[in-house]
């Protein structure tokens, strides 16, 4: 594959995730290559994360990644995240009564605002304790599930073997190494598990469910497996680990 045809084939599985397209003439976007669309902006993120904490200090870098990288990734997704998990969340408080009396419009904009309060909480403090490897991990392995839920977890044919796995052991392993720090390698194998258990998860519900792999359940699964990756890492962190 030459530099072109890499070009067009990461173009265009971008163009499936995010909001802002680029131009390509690939049109039908490779899923294997789901992880790179999460690699990205996980570098992107990573890279802000760690000159905000360099230049500004631990507590005052925490608190403009909290601000600034949980708005990068809305914007550049379309706010496709939080919007599949309002509606998810509304369906199912109806469904239990829960919400019979209340306003629909404050109630959407109050789990609106409590998943991206715990979003900017999480990418800050994991920020602060200087482990931004873990937004390389969490988006990578994120995005990695959202290719194999739209892929109905069948390998692709015209597709390398395990290519998505590979390229995000491939990928993180570069990030870790790039870390320069051998503590940074500590945190692989266990975001790798982590990973390979919500993908096992994620496959065993929706092979459970009556219903099709849409587009609608692949962002809010991936958007809630992206969360708990970044949730396991503030975990796991603690001020120890420093990616």
């Amino acid at each position: 594959m030459n530099q072109n045809n890499i070009f067009n084939a990461v173009a265009a599985i971008c163009n499936l995730y995010y909001s802002k397209k680029i131009q390509t003439e690939e049109l039908r976007p490779k899923l294997w290559l789901s992880t790179v669309a999460g690699l990205i902006p996980g570098m992107i993120a990573a890279v802000m994360a760690s000159a905000f904490v360099f230049l500004t200090g631990s507590a005052a870098g925490g608190i403009l990644t909290g601000i600034f990288i949980p708005l990068f990734l809305e914007i550049l997704t379309g706010w496709s995240g939080i919007g599949s998990t309002i509606v998810f969340t509304d369906q199912l408080l109806k469904a239990k009564g829960f919400c019979e009396n209340q306003n629909p419009v404050s109630q959407k904009q109050i789990i609106a605002a409590s998943l991206y309060l715990f979003r900017m909480a999480v990418f800050g403090i994991l920020a602060a304790y200087g482990n931004a490897l873990w937004f390389i991990l969490a988006l990578g392995g994120a995005y990695l599930i959202r290719g194999e839920i739209l892929s109905g977890f069948e390998q692709d044919p015209e597709a390398p073997g395990y290519g998505s796995w590979i390229t995000y052991f491939a990928g993180t392993l570069a990030a870790a190494i790039l870390a320069f720090r051998w503590s940074a390698f500590a945190v692989l194998p266990v975001a790798w598990v982590i990973t390979l258990l919500l993908w096992w998860w994620n496959r065993k519900i929706l092979r459970n469910s009556r219903e099709k792999v849409s587009v609608q359940s692949m962002l809010l699964l991936g958007y809630f497996s992206e969360n708990l990756l970044l949730t396991a890492g503030l975990i796991l962190s603690g001020g120890h680990y420093n990616g």
